[in-house]
């Protein structure tokens, strides 16, 4: 399994949901994933196994992300994305 600075085995080791949600009485988390390259393909490829998560992705390119499965959530904008996830994934280059 790759790593990709350091984030795979923090997000993707992650099987419970934050207590904070769990206080809140939420059974599910929304995560938005800004970029779909080579890192961003995997985490989603990764993160959609989970049931317990919502997928929001962007991509400046929306073309590539047409072969996506239906349950993964395509947001037109960066802000469209941060107004639906709990927490957003990217990768600065």
């Amino acid at each position: 399994m790759k790593e990709h600075n350091g984030i795979e085995g923090i997000i993707l080791g992650c099987t419970e949901l934050p207590t904070g949600f769990i206080k809140q009485g939420r059974t599910s988390m929304n995560i938005g994933i800004i970029g779909y390259g080579s890192m961003g393909s995997m985490l989603v490829e990764k993160l959609s196994k989970n049931k317990d998560t919502r997928l929001f992705v962007y991509n400046r390119t929306i073309e590539k992300l047409k072969s996506l499965p239906p349950e993964i959530n395509i947001c037109s904008s960066n802000s469209d994305l941060a107004s639906k996830a709990d927490i957003i994934i990217w990768r600065q280059s």
